[in-house]
């Protein structure tokens, strides 16, 4: 049985194949469809959400190398900075591909969480939010 839907995110309207109708009542599958998301868009999350905890991940693990081993930091440097410019990367392609915007990447964000790895949140925002 196909159900018809409006994506949770965009709003566009879609069908999802449903092959158990016996075992959600009409109210269940009701409030089911309100969850349901476009490819579009549930491919977008699932990249977005990936690279941002990777992202973070390595701004935290980047924070501690410099916290408790500030000798062996000069060692990993490049190789931490590249890491963090291949993720960055993904992410700003993730939102330029669901977006449209384009140019996102700014190697000056790369050397900011290097210098300030507690901000890289703050930067995964900058990149969420549309420039005028």
């Amino acid at each position: 049985m196909k159900l018809a839907y409006n994506c949770k995110f965009c709003g566009n309207p879609g069908t999802v194949d449903y092959e158990h109708p016996g075992q959600l009542t009409e109210p269940q599958v009701t409030n089911w469809l309100k969850y349901v998301a476009c490819d579009s868009c549930a491919e977008f999350q699932r990249a977005s959400r990936d690279a941002t905890r990777q992202l973070l991940t390595l701004a935290g693990n980047w924070s501690n190398v410099i916290k408790y081993s500030p000798k062996q930091s000069n060692d990993i440097r490049e190789e931490t900075k590249s890491a963090i410019e291949r993720v960055l990367r993904k992410l700003c392609n993730a939102i330029e591909k669901k977006t449209h915007w384009g140019g996102l990447f700014q190697p000056h964000y790369v050397d900011q969480i290097i210098e300030r790895p507690t901000q890289a949140m703050s930067v995964v925002k900058t990149l969420f939010k549309p420039t005028t």
